[in-house]
C-alpha cells in the first residue's frame, strides 16, 4: 500500500472556504453571528489542536488532513446552500425546492465521499486491524456511506414537505449504526 500524502494543499482549501462563507453569511446575516462564529472557527481550531497532538506519530498527521478536508466539505457544502439562498441565487426555484437544498447538499457529499473513501490508501502504520479487514471496513464504509447519499437525495428530492427531514433522519441514523456496527465488529476481529 502506498504512503498517503500529508499535503496541506486540501484541507486548507477546505477550511479556508469555511472561513470565507461563513464571514459573508455574517455580513448577510449579522443577527446569526454567533452561529456563523461557530461555523468559521470550529475547524481551524479542531485542526490546530488536532496536529498539535498528532506529532511524531507516524502516518497519523495524512488522515487527520484527510479528515478535516472531508469535514469541510461537511460544513461548506450547507453553507454555500445557505448562501445561494440568502442572496437569492435560487428564486428561479420554487420555496419547497429552496428548502431542500441542504438535504441535496448533504445527500451529494455523502454520495461522492463514500466513493472516493475506500480508493484512499492507509498506511499500515495507522490501523488497528490487519490490512484486510481495514480494506473491507473501508469498502463497507464507503458503500453504507454511498447509500445513505442516494437516499438522502431521494428523499429530500420526492417526500412530501412535512416528512422529508424526519425520514432523513432516521435514514442518516441506521446508516452511522451500520458503520459503527461494522467498524466494533472490525476492532474485534482484529
Amino acid at each position: 500500500m502506498t504512503q498517503t500524502s500529508n499535503t496541506m494543499i486540501a484541507p486548507i482549501l477546505g477550511v479556508g472556504s469555511t472561513l470565507i462563507l461563513g464571514s459573508t453569511m455574517w455580513a448577510l446575516q449579522p443577527e446569526k453571528a454567533i452561529f456563523w462564529v461557530i461555523a468559521m472557527s470550529f475547524l481551524p481550531v479542531a485542526w490546530l489542536i488536532s496536529e498539535l497532538r498528532a506529532r511524531g506519530q507516524a502516518g497519523t498527521l495524512g488522515t487527520l488532513r484527510y479528515a478535516i478536508t472531508g469535514a469541510s466539505m461537511m460544513i461548506a457544502l450547507p453553507l454555500l446552500a445557505g448562501l445561494a439562498k440568502q442572496t437569492g441565487a435560487l428564486e428561479f426555484l420554487s420555496e419547497d425546492m429552496q428548502s431542500r437544498m441542504d438535504g441535496l447538499a448533504l445527500g451529494l457529499f455523502l454520495l461522492i465521499y463514500g466513493n472516493f473513501m475506500p480508493k484512499r490508501a492507509v498506511p499500515l502504520d495507522e490501523t488497528e486491524v490487519s490490512p484486510g479487514t481495514q480494506q473491507s471496513l473501508n469498502l463497507h464504509t464507503g458503500l453504507i456511506l454511498m447509500v445513505m447519499g442516494l437516499a438522502t437525495i431521494l428523499i429530500t428530492g420526492f417526500a412530501p414537505a412535512d416528512y422529508y427531514n424526519p425520514i432523513t433522519l432516521v435514514a442518516l441514523g441506521i446508516g452511522s449504526f451500520a458503520i459503527i456496527r461494522r467498524a466494533v465488529v472490525a476492532k474485534k476481529q482484529g
